[in-house]
């Protein structure tokens, strides 16, 4: 099991995902998570 961690979100890169529309971008909040996805977007 992966261990707990704490990361500035400022360290996060914006991405583009499919199915975004108008150029809509989000930080996945962690990349990690292989079967549960969390993004902040903007």
């Amino acid at each position: 099991m992966a261990e707990a961690s704490i990361r500035n979100i400022a360290e996060v890169e914006w991405e583009e995902f499919p199915g975004h529309h108008g150029g809509a971008l989000s930080k996945r909040l962690s990349p990690e998570a292989r079967h549960l996805d969390h993004r902040i977007s903007a």
